[in-house]
């Protein structure tokens, strides 16, 4: 896991110095993190000390206004915790499945490549 030491020397050259696999695969790891932490009542009433967390798939209906703002709220938190990445979309597609309600896709690109491939990131919501 490079995320804390990644942030702190952001440099032009951090692709030369960890390889560009390396970078994608710390990236898609705190992709990961980022939508796996849950909320806590604590955040839900706004006390919250730190504003990292995600509802519970689970807990949202299929389809309508709730799962946009899941949406729209994953991506500004992938924008606020993630300055390695720029013009990060993110989708959820409906799986019908009662344990993961629907899947998450985030595409966006390398900072450091922006004329690179896109990263792709795919996981199930919920469960």
């Amino acid at each position: 896991m490079q995320f804390l030491f990644d942030k702190l020397v952001a440099r032009p050259d951090s692709l030369a110095a960890h390889g560009e696999e390396a970078l994608r695969k710390a990236i898609l790891y705190q992709l990961d993190w980022l939508v796996g932490c849950r909320e806590w009542l604590a955040e839900q009433q706004g006390t919250g000390l730190l504003d990292i967390s995600m509802p519970d798939p689970l807990s949202l209906p299929a389809g309508g206004p709730l799962m946009q703002h899941y949406a729209e709220r994953l991506r500004k938190l992938i924008e606020l915790h993630e300055p390695r990445l720029i013009g990060v979309k993110v989708e959820l597609l409906p799986t019908k499945q009662a344990r993961h309600p629907f899947r998450i896709g985030v595409t966006a690109m390398l900072r450091d490549l922006p004329e690179g491939p896109e990263l792709r990131f795919e996981r199930d919501g919920g469960g």
